[in-house]
């Protein structure tokens, strides 16, 4: 591994460790990859903004990290997706900590939202999230060890309008937090891993 400057702290533990963040290519996505790969953490994450991507992947490439990154076929929402995002960032190594920043906080009048409308922007904004968390816990009980950080919202609590969709999704990472999920072991035990952050 390339050691790169970084003007923030250091959290040895992070070095090396495969990180996929879903919804990298912007915004606090971005951010949060930018952060993972100056830990030294081997670092892959959504593409969606095809020259924006770019620009990122070789401008951290350029400093020494390692990075990667998949191109949805269509959307987030594709069964396609959340599959091809874990192959790009297992040529980094198996995943170890999953972020979740993808979201879709469009702002929409209620009288005006269809069933069509409603369904996508769950999908978006909360569907991902489950089955991205699905995808990489095999790499994490063979590790014996991982985090997933599900990135929600306040406006549900705050009653904040404009985005009934977005809002209504929200209060689903809170409860995911509580979630458990118990996976066989050779042992015959059910250890239980945590379903969110």
């Amino acid at each position: 591994m390339t050691v790169v400057q970084s003007t923030g702290a250091i959290y040895p533990d992070l070095a090396n460790k495969t990180v996929l963040v879903t919804g990298g290519s912007s915004g606090i996505g971005e951010a949060i990859v930018r952060a993972f790969a100056a830990q030294g953490s081997n670092t892959a994450f959504n593409r969606y903004q095809g020259n924006r991507v770019r620009a990122i992947v070789k401008e951290l490439a350029s400093q020494g990290h390692r990075i990667s990154f998949s191109s949805p076929p269509t959307s987030l929402t594709s069964p396609r997706c959340v599959p091809r995002s874990t192959r790009s960032a297992g040529v980094l190594g198996g995943v170890q900590i999953l972020s979740t920043m993808r979201r879709m906080d469009e702002r929409h009048a209620t009288l005006e939202v269809t069933p069509e409308y409603w369904d996508d922007r769950i999908a978006v904004n909360l569907k991902h999230q489950f089955f991205a968390a699905q995808a990489v816990l095999p790499d994490m009980i063979e590790a014996k060890a991982g985090s997933i950080v599900n990135f929600g919202s306040t406006s549900w609590m705050i009653g904040q309008g404009g985005m009934a969709a977005y809002t209504a999704a929200s209060p689903a990472y809170a409860a995911r937090r509580c979630a458990r999920v118990s996976v066989p072991t050779t042992s015959g035990s059910t250890p239980s891993h945590r379903a969110g952050s």
